[in-house]
């Protein structure tokens, strides 16, 4: 029987805006000396502050340079999945 834990070493923002993940970030990636960084953001960014496409932008262009500055060489970026929300309508 193969038992699978969650690996505990991770810097995971669940509920974040990309701006709020960017300053949570900090040295995350030369902490745990990361060599490949899986991206699945800015959906809170549209749904939550009124579809601020700029300021998602800006923040995961400043997550993605801070990532490759630390020397991550690996860097996998999500396609927003689509959803409806209740107080703005499609993101």
């Amino acid at each position: 029987m193969m038992i699978h834990y969650f690996d505990p070493e991770h810097q995971a923002q669940w509920g974040q805006t990309a701006g709020e993940a960017f300053t949570l970030l900090g040295n995350a990636a030369a902490t745990y000396a990361a060599d490949m960084a899986i991206i699945h953001i800015g959906t809170n960014d549209l749904a939550l502050n009124n579809g601020d496409v700029a300021g998602a932008s800006a923040a995961i262009d400043n997550i993605i340079t801070k990532l490759i500055n630390d020397g991550v060489a690996q860097i996998f970026l999500a396609q927003i999945i689509p959803y409806a929300t209740d107080s703005n309508g499609y993101v």
